[in-house]
């Protein structure tokens, strides 16, 4: 491979063919690699998404290695919209070259250890979220399906055979929906557990950043991790709420219905006693009890009490943000929900979240205060939900 002239890079059509950091090599390592390899890059964009690019010649074609984002890419270069298939080897070994030669640059654990200024972090928060978001609108699909399906009259056998056939697969459908409200249920609750720990990652406080004090808050009860937020992390100005409040009520109580589900609890209501009753044995039911507008036993989870598990998990993120002194708040309340959260962190310990251009923007724009505002309170707008609510024995 070698440097493209001027007037070879005057084809400047194409596009990306390994895209998204191959091999999941840092993009400033394939700087590095190819500024000790070629020199600087012959081709500069004057852009925030991309700042650099080397074109390289192949007998074949040209090729690009750009930076796009914030990560890097090997694309093709040239007059067609689309790189010649006998191209395609050549991009493949200049791939492979580059992530060879970045594994080797990469720093050994101990200077990591010692020099990190900061990560980017795979959100757990953005995951989960996605997750339970994605169940639901399945089971929405599943649902406007069902309901367009109108039964017809039976006249004979077979339209009595179909009958009986389209009623099994509305059971089925049914115990689908039922089974993606519930899944829908633990992975809203998840995404709480994966903003509390995505605020313990970037803002533990310097004396806890150890082995043995994160092994021991890592194994404390996410109630706690919520509660004594302040005293662990950096950048709070108070506490995110306290136990005697009815957020805290109600986040217990779908605690409680997580944990119910996730160790296949015999819950409240889901034993009929067997009594011995005037000479004869019955089964007594019990009632099906909610808290806070949600169910208690997960096996009558509903889209409704997903929907205000939601709603309680996005009130504690908001009191957690809320929380934060004014250096961080704004700016965590936009990346919280970012797939990648980057942050940096000085000698002292203090945390910055880098913006780009577009975060500005948003911010300018109100995106944090919009989501701030948002109220906390069990209030009509939390128990109300528009639609029809699909509970056990409704949906066939």
């Amino acid at each position: 491979f070698e440097l493209a002239s001027d007037e070879e890079m005057k084809q400047t059509g194409g596009r990306g063919i390994f895209v998204g950091s191959p091999g999941g090599v840092d993009t400033e390592l394939v700087r590095l690699v190819l500024s000790d390899t070629f020199g600087p890059p012959n081709w500069i964009w004057p852009l925030d998404k991309s700042t650099w690019q080397w074109v390289l010649t192949t007998e074949n074609g040209l090729l690009a290695v750009y930076d796009y984002k914030g990560g890097w890419s090997v694309g093709y270069r040239g007059g067609e919209r689309e790189a010649p298939q006998e191209l395609i080897p050549a991009a493949e070994a200049l791939r492979d070259a580059i992530i060879e030669q970045a594994r080797k640059l990469e720093p050994s654990k101990k200077q990591v250890q010692d020099r990190k200024i900061g990560g980017m972090i795979t959100n757990p928060y953005a995951l989960f979220r996605n997750t339970a978001e994605q169940l639901m609108q399945e089971a929405e699909r599943i649902l406007d399906e069902s309901e367009s399906q109108t039964p017809g009259a039976v006249a004979d056998l077979e339209d009595f055979k179909r009958a009986v056939k389209d009623m099994g697969d509305r059971v089925k459908r049914s115990q689908v929906v039922r089974a993606l409200c519930r899944s829908s249920f633990i992975a809203h609750y998840l995404s709480l557990e994966g903003f509390v720990n995505l605020v313990y990652a970037i803002f533990l406080r310097e004396r806890y950043a150890c082995q043995f004090f994160e092994e021991k808050i890592q194994n404390q009860a996410i109630a706690v991790k919520l509660l004594e937020m302040d005293k662990f992390c950096n950048d709070f100005d108070g506490p995110v709420l306290s136990i005697d409040e009815s957020l805290f009520q109600a986040f217990q109580h779908i605690t409680k219905v997580r944990n119910d589900f996730v160790h296949a609890n015999v819950a409240k209501g889901m034993e009929r006693d067997l009594v011995d009753y005037r000479e004869t044995a019955i089964f007594v039911a019990h009632n099906s009890e909610t808290k806070y507008g949600i169910h208690v036993r997960p096996d009558m989870i509903t889209n409704f009490d997903t929907i205000r598990c939601q709603r309680i998990v996005q009130k504690l993120i908001v009191r957690a943000i809320k929380a934060m002194n004014e250096r961080v708040r704004d700016e965590f309340a936009l990346v919280h929900e970012y797939r990648l959260v980057v942050y940096l962190r000085d000698e002292k310990g203090v945390v910055d979240l880098p913006l780009g251009e577009e975060e500005h923007w948003a911010l300018d724009e109100g995106a944090a205060a919009e989501l701030l505002a948002t109220s906390t309170e069990l209030d009509d707008d939390y128990y109300n939900i528009d639609g029809k609510e699909y509970s056990p024995g409704t949906l066939t």
